[in-house]
């Protein structure tokens, strides 16, 4: 008995160790808070004592019917965990992952609840920048995830308005769908899907195939993506619609009198050929007959 309650007290210890610990009456009045809590928050324990949890409360939240029901399901002895959003003294945001654990008395009433937790600031703001960033993405970009393999797993509106197929009739199937038979069923195709899964990326101006059999030009980035372990799970492409502008390129090159080469719908355009400098021929030196400053007086006979 003695030694599971010395168990139980260096249990405690431990997570006061490494937690942001903060004790409250049933009803959300704080009673106590450890140093990693007050470092947190910003406050001393004078600051806090016997005040309402709310004051960590965004100011739009603390009156909202969630949160009066938030203190009424842990007073029932109902254990919470989430991530949340709190402010901090300065009144800056902080974001915690916490537990709400009450603690009944021998009565099995519930006699206050301990909140353990650790400061996710850091890691809540990275979230949130990168879900815009995609979202900013998404809204500019024709974007479409496949397998190491080339099938379908997710495809955006604007790659489905730009190609003419619904999400669902593209899930699942190859990327060749999008291809001409020819280019589909080239080495030069199979290579390229070889290179992605061995995680080279590619950058360039591609013909694809709408689903009407109109054929599409797109200015593409395939990324392979790896997992934690390394691992490539998928490829990603951005792309966007070029069509009009490679017909624009057509249409010049046709008015100069010349077809515009297959080979110069890439991505940046080649540099024009600079022509050689003209060559100049000098005359050679027309020699003097007559006698230099200085020389021998010829010989009388």
């Amino acid at each position: 008995m003695l030694s599971d309650l010395r168990d139980a007290r260096r249990l405690v210890s431990a997570l006061k160790a490494s937690h942001a610990v903060i004790e409250f009456k049933p009803d959300g009045t704080i009673i106590t808070a450890n140093a990693a809590f007050l470092a947190a928050t910003g406050y001393t324990l004078e600051e806090i004592q016997g005040r309402h949890h709310r004051i960590f409360m965004p100011p739009q939240e603390r009156e909202s019917a969630e949160y009066a029901d938030f203190w009424r399901r842990l007073a029932r002895g109902e254990p919470l965990a989430a991530q949340c959003r709190r402010v901090r003294k300065s009144g800056e945001d902080l974001f915690i992952r916490a537990s709400y654990t009450p603690l009944r008395g021998a009565d099995g009433r519930v006699e206050k609840v301990v909140k353990l937790c650790v400061d996710v600031t850091q890691e809540a703001c990275l979230a949130a920048l990168n879900t815009e960033r995609l979202s900013a993405a998404h809204s500019c970009f024709a974007i479409i995830e496949f397998t190491p393999s080339g099938e379908i797993l997710e495809a955006n509106e604007n790659f489905c308005a730009a190609t003419g197929y619904g999400l669902s009739e593209i899930r699942g199937r190859h990327h060749r769908m999008f291809c001409t038979d020819a280019h589909a069923s080239s080495e030069a195709y199979a290579n390229f899907w070889s290179r992605l899964a061995a995680g080279e990326s590619f950058t360039g101006e591609f013909e694809r195939v709408r689903k009407s059999g109109e054929p599409i030009w797109i200015r593409a980035i395939y990324a392979p993506l790896k997992d934690a372990s390394g691992a490539i799970t998928r490829v990603i492409k951005y792309a966007s619609d070029i069509t009009e502008e490679v017909a624009a390129r057509d249409r010049v090159a046709r008015a100069r009198g010349r077809p515009w080469p297959a080979s110069w719908r890439r991505w940046p355009a080649p540099r024009a050929r600079r022509r050689p400098a003209r060559r100049t021929l000098r005359r050679p030196p027309v020699r003097s007959t007559k006698p230099c400053r200085g020389s021998w007086p010829a010989a009388s006979s």
